[in-house]
This record gives C-alpha cells, sequence and structure tokens, in this order.
C-alpha cells in the first residue's frame, strides 16, 4: 500500500514517456517465515511462482498493478552467519574444501583491502565486468553514493566500506559492507571471472 501511494505520488515528477518504476527494496520476504516454503530439514525452497508473489505484492492495493520483475538486482536470498565465534570454529563449520581455499588463496598471495574513495575506480571497473555479463549497468555516481553516505550524513547508522580482493597487483572482486550496529551486509558484488594460473 506504501509503495503503492509512493508511485501514485511520484506520477507527476516523472517524464510523460516513464512506463514502470523499478523498487528493489532490502526487505524481508513475506515468504521467510511462512512455514510451508521450508523443507522438512528446515531448508527454505524459495519464492512461490510469480503468479502467487504479486497476488501478495498487491493485497490491499487499490489498483493492483504490481508486477514482479524479471530478475533481481538486489540478493533475492539471504543468509544470516554469527561471526561471533571465533575463526577456528567458524572454519569447521564451513563444507569441508572451503576452509582449504581460503588457506589457499591466503599461501597464494589473495588479499583483502578496506579502501575509501581512492579504491572507486577500481571497484567500477570490476563492476562494469560484472554489469555487462548480467545486463545491468548504473553509472559510477550510484556506486560514489552508497560509500559517500556516512560522510555526508552523521545521523547515518551505517558504515560503508569499500573491500577490494586482489591477487598481487591484479583486483579481483569488490563489494561493500554496510555495518549497522552488530550487522554486516555485503552489497553489489563485482567479480572478474577470468581464470589465474599460478
Amino acid at each position: 500500500m506504501f509503495l503503492e501511494e509512493l508511485s501514485e505520488s511520484l506520477r507527476s515528477f516523472l517524464p510523460k514517456n516513464c512506463l514502470l518504476i523499478r523498487y528493489d527494496l532490502c526487505w524481508q520476504s513475506y515468504w521467510a517465515k511462512e512455514t510451508e516454503h521450508f523443507d522438512e530439514n528446515g531448508i527454505w525452497k524459495g519464492h512461490p511462482d510469480i503468479s502467487a508473489q504479486e497476488l501478495r505484492f498487491n493485497f490491499n492495493t487499490e489498483n493492483w498493478k504490481f508486477k514482479k520483475a524479471g530478475s533481481n538486482i538486489l540478493p533475492a536470498h539471504t543468509i544470516d552467519l554469527d561471526l561471533s565465534p571465533d575463526a577456528d570454529i567458524l572454519l569447521q563449520r564451513m563444507k569441508p574444501k572451503t576452509p582449504y581455499n581460503i588457506k589457499l588463496a591466503a599461501c597464494k598471495g589473495v588479499s583483502v583491502t578496506s579502501k575509501g574513495m581512492e579504491g572507486m575506480d577500481t571497484r567500477y571497473e570490476l563492476y562494469t565486468e560484472t554489469a555487462l555479463r548480467n545486463r545491468i549497468l548504473n553509472e559510477m555516481k550510484y556506486s560514489e553514493a552508497v560509500l559517500a553516505a556516512k560522510a555526508q550524513d552523521r545521523r547515518s547508522p551505517a558504515d560503508v566500506r569499500l573491500l577490494i580482493v586482489s591477487y598481487g597487483d591484479m583486483p579481483l572482486a569488490a563489494m561493500f559492507l554496510a555495518i549497522t550496529g552488530s550487522r554486516g551486509s555485503s552489497l553489489y558484488g563485482a567479480l572478474r571471472l577470468r581464470r589465474i594460473v599460478t
């Protein structure tokens, strides 16, 4: 209902040839707590079919005009991981090959660094490669706004960091880590798909 009202309020500000408004919201899924969407082992079975999603989106709206987008920009699934145990316990809880690959990457010289605005060119290069594969590309100022939000608004509860993974001098991946209180969220990941031979 709120999004419908917001959309109608924006109508007069939009170009005449605007066909739709897309919302990609970091809201909890309607189906996250409904037991029929989990199997007997407690594993989530995923979203219901598109027609059922659209029925739920439009519930209590006046015009029933919400449609499910063909693809998701923000992650469609979320995994909550408690990071309070020490590193050894976290590694023990992973699938056997994951700790091996983490240790191998460290031995081979793969590193993770936290950057500020000086890392934006690197991040945008990686993001462009990822975005072209996914056919969705935003301007660099969009990414800069994510990192600059905290600096420009001291009331913002989020501390946003740009993390870049590199092999030697070659950047491999980047993401924004948004920290609010005791929660950290990975946003807008970018990944280079070139194979590295060592």
